[in-house]
C-alpha cells in the first residue's frame, strides 16, 4: 500500500520528478519507435520513422512492440507495463500544472506504489524496464536487421 496520498502528491508536484517522469517517458518513447523502424527495415529505415513511426501515439507503438512476431519470448515484454504506467504519470504531469490529492486520476492509478518510497521505488522497476528493452534492442530480432551498431 503506498503512503498517504498526500505525500505521494507532494512528490509528484516537484519539479525535479517531473522533469524525471518527462524524461524517462520520452526515453521509452523514442526507443519504441526506433525499434519499430529498425525491426522493418535497414534500407530506409529513416524514411519509415519520419513519416509513418512518429506518427503513431505512444500506445500505439508499445502495442506494436508488443505484438511483432519474436523467434523466442523476450524478458523485455514482462517491462511494458512499468512503461504504460510510467506514460500515464507522465500524462498527467504533462497535461495539469498543480496534482491535488482529490484528483480523480489518483483514486484508480495502478502506479501509485512508484512513488511509495521516491526515489527508490520509481528508480529500480524504471531502470529495470529500460535494461529490458536495450536487451531487446540488441537481440538478434534488431541487430541482424542493421548492421553496425543497431544501424544508428
Amino acid at each position: 500500500m503506498p503512503k498517504k496520498l498526500g505525500a505521494i502528491v507532494e512528490i509528484l508536484n516537484r519539479d525535479d520528478v517531473r522533469g524525471r517522469v518527462m524524461r524517462d517517458g520520452a526515453y521509452f518513447d523514442s526507443m519504441a519507435g526506433l525499434m519499430i523502424s529498425v525491426y522493418f527495415t535497414k534500407v530506409r529505415f529513416m524514411l519509415l520513422h519520419e513519416l509513418i513511426i512518429d506518427r503513431l501515439s505512444f500506445d500505439q507503438r508499445m502495442r506494436v512492440l508488443e505484438k511483432l512476431p519474436y523467434k523466442k519470448q523476450y524478458k523485455a515484454i514482462e517491462a511494458m507495463p512499468v512503461i504504460r504506467q510510467l506514460q500515464q504519470v507522465r500524462n498527467l504531469l504533462a497535461h495539469e500544472y498543480n496534482i491535488h490529492h482529490r484528483h480523480k486520476k489518483l483514486s484508480t492509478a495502478n502506479w501509485l506504489y512508484l512513488f511509495d518510497d521516491y526515489p527508490n521505488s520509481y528508480e529500480k522497476p524504471v531502470k529495470l524496464a529500460k535494461r529490458r528493452l536495450d536487451r531487446l534492442f540488441g537481440s538478434r530480432e534488431f541487430v541482424k536487421q542493421v548492421p553496425g551498431e543497431h544501424g544508428v
